[in-house]
């Protein structure tokens, strides 16, 4: 009897300590429709999802969030660049408010009709819920998308005044001065010399974020996958801003 008695007593300890951990911490998976608030002449309409992962523990609320997006050019017109915001609504936590810009001054438009994918991950950060047992009400949650600005090929442009519109052209001129160098460092003294030119460019502080994003896919290129990709996207991207027949 004793041993039975000292059985059941050590399995309802058990099960009092799953039952505890279960209830310190617990995880939800749970996504939100995009909505398009966008004004109805917009040159981009978007679609998809916000993917919302949560932690509780102890009273402590964590999670992030992942962008499962499709943009779409609904214009006449081919877009060079564009800058959209995402905001969203959690249950709990604070709401995000993401800002997406994208130039492909260096690379290909997004024609007529073409849809352009966006997927990324934030982590959101920790907060603490009202009671130690994860009890807060939910909110209303939801996610929508705004275009704020769209530069076309052409030159035109769409939507509100943008600083970061604004500073593109001087950025795509240090970029391109940039990487001219570095093809001229590589041909006179080689690929140690071509290093060195962009790691003096990504360290220089005069020079904008949008020209150094450029110099930095060049050198994650140089890294991962060796001087002749690297030469070959410099040498890319080069040719696309001389087709821009006067753009910048």
């Amino acid at each position: 009897m004793r041993n039975l008695a000292l059985y059941l007593v050590f399995c309802s300890l058990a099960a009092s300590i799953a039952g505890s951990a279960n209830q310190q911490s617990q995880a939800q998976n749970y996504s939100l429709v995009l909505k398009d608030e966008s004004a109805a002449d917009s040159p981009i309409k978007a679609s998809g999802q916000v993917k919302v992962h949560r932690e509780s523990s102890e009273g402590t609320e964590t999670g992030s969030i992942a962008f499962d997006v499709q943009l779409q050019n609904v214009s006449q017109k081919p877009i060079l660049a564009y800058q959209i915001t995402i905001d969203v609504i959690p249950e709990l936590g604070r709401s995000i408010h993401h800002t997406l810009l994208a130039d492909l001054f260096f690379k290909k438009d997004l024609l007529p009709g073409e849809e352009d994918g966006y997927q990324n991950s934030l982590p959101a950060l920790s907060y603490q819920t009202e009671s130690p047992s994860g009890t807060t009400n939910p909110r209303t949650t939801g996610a929508s998308f705004n275009v704020v600005f769209v530069e076309f090929a052409d030159g035109t442009s769409y939507g509100k005044k943008s600083s970061w519109g604004n500073a593109l052209p001087n950025a795509r001129t240090a970029a391109i001065e940039q990487m001219k160098a570095s093809v001229q460092a590589f041909e006179t003294s080689g690929e140690p010399r071509l290093r060195a030119t962009l790691s003096a460019a990504l360290a220089r502080a005069d020079l904008p974020n949008q020209t150094k994003d450029v110099l930095q896919s060049v050198k994650l290129t140089l890294d991962e996958k060796g001087l002749d990709a690297a030469l070959s996207r410099l040498n890319n991207f080069l040719s696309a801003a001389a087709k821009r027949n006067g753009v910048m």
